[in-house]
C-alpha cells in the first residue's frame, strides 16, 4: 500500500510538472495533443530527416529530467494523460524541423550533451556482446550515427539501460560467487536492495541485492514478507537463505557490457530490516 502510494505520489509530481510546462511559452512543447500552431503539423516523413543520434539521447535526458527524473515507457503511461519519454522526444523533434525550436543545443544544455556524447560511446561498445535482436539493433543505430523519427523509440528505450549498467558498474561490478549450490548460507546475509519488481499479477516479487563486498544477489519472495517488513529500496536487512544457483545474467552487466555474477537464492527467510544507513 505504501509503495502504491509512492507510485501515485510521482505521477501526480509529473503531472503537474508537465501542467506547468504548458504554461511556459518557452517550454510549449509539452502541450502535444493540442498543439496550435499556424504551420502545418505534419512531422517530417521516415527517411526525408535525419536526426543526430547525439540530440535524440540529450533530447531523452532533457525530457526525463524534466519528468522529475523517471522515465515514462510507454506501458507506464498507459491509460492516463501522460506521455511516454519516447513520444516526448519526437514531438521535440517535429518542432525542431517545423523551426518552431532554433537550437536543441541551448535546450538540451551541456551537462546533457556531455552525457549524451558519453551514452553513445558507451552504446557502440556495450551492445557489441548483445545476443538479442533488440540489442543488435542497438548496436545498428548507434552505429549510423543519425535517426529516422520512426527509430527514436529503440534508442531511447536503451537510457534506462546505460543508468542500470553504470549502477552495477560503480557497486557490483567484481561480483563473487558465495557459498555452495544447494546449500544454505553458513551466516545470516546483510543485504542491501538495489531494485524490487513487485510483479503483476503475482504473489512474489523480485529482489536485487548486494552485500558489503560488492557480490550481486537475486531471488524472489512473497511481497506480503516484503510489506510485512517494511522493506524499500535503499534499505539493509538480514536474511537466512540457501544458494540456488549462480549464474551470468545477460540482463545484469557493466558498462563495458560484461555479464555480472549472480547468487540466485531461494527458501528465503528475512530476519530484521534495519532500513537506510544513517
Amino acid at each position: 500500500m505504501n509503495q502504491d502510494h509512492n507510485i501515485q505520489s510521482r505521477q501526480h509530481l509529473i503531472k503537474k510538472l508537465q501542467d506547468n510546462k504548458r504554461k511556459d511559452p518557452l517550454s510549449y512543447f509539452q502541450d502535444l495533443k493540442s498543439q496550435s500552431s499556424s504551420k502545418p503539423l505534419t512531422p517530417p516523413e521516415d527517411g526525408e530527416c535525419l536526426t543526430p543520434i547525439e540530440w535524440v539521447v540529450g533530447l531523452g535526458l532533457k525530457v526525463i529530467e524534466e519528468d522529475a527524473g523517471a522515465f515514462l515507457s510507454p506501458d507506464s503511461v498507459k491509460d492516463s494523460e501522460l506521455l511516454s519519454t519516447t513520444d516526448q522526444v519526437k514531438k521535440l523533434i517535429e518542432n525542431f524541423y517545423r523551426n518552431e525550436i532554433n537550437d536543441f543545443g541551448d535546450y538540451i544544455g551541456n551537462v546533457n550533451t556531455e552525457l549524451a556524447e558519453k551514452i553513445c560511446r558507451w552504446g557502440l561498445e556495450y551492445f557489441q556482446q548483445g545476443e538479442s535482436p533488440y540489442e543488435k539493433k542497438c548496436m545498428e543505430l548507434y552505429h549510423t550515427g543519425s535517426l529516422s523519427i520512426s527509430k527514436v523509440g529503440t534508442i531511447i528505450s536503451s537510457i534506462p539501460i546505460y543508468f542500470y549498467s553504470r549502477k552495477l558498474d560503480e557497486t557490483v561490478k567484481d561480483s563473487e560467487y558465495i557459498g555452495k549450490v544447494s546449500q544454505s548460507v553458513t551466516d545470516n546475509l546483510f543485504l542491501k536492495v538495489m531494485e524490487y519488481d513487485k510483479g503483476e499479477e503475482s504473489e512474489s516479487g523480485r529482489l536485487k541485492c548486494r552485500d558489503r563486498d560488492g557480490n550481486f544477489f537475486v531471488f524472489y519472495t512473497k511481497n506480503k514478507t516484503i510489506e510485512e517488513h517494511l522493506i524499500e529500496v535503499g534499505d539493509c536487512f538480514t536474511l537466512e537463505a540457501k544458494i540456488k544457483d549462480h549464474v551470468e545474467s545477460p540482463y545484469d552487466r557493466d558498462l563495458e557490457g560484461n555479464r555480472i555474477r549472480i547468487n540466485k537464492l531461494n527458501y528465503v527467510k528475512v530476519v530484521k530490516n534495519y532500513g537506510k544507513p544513517k
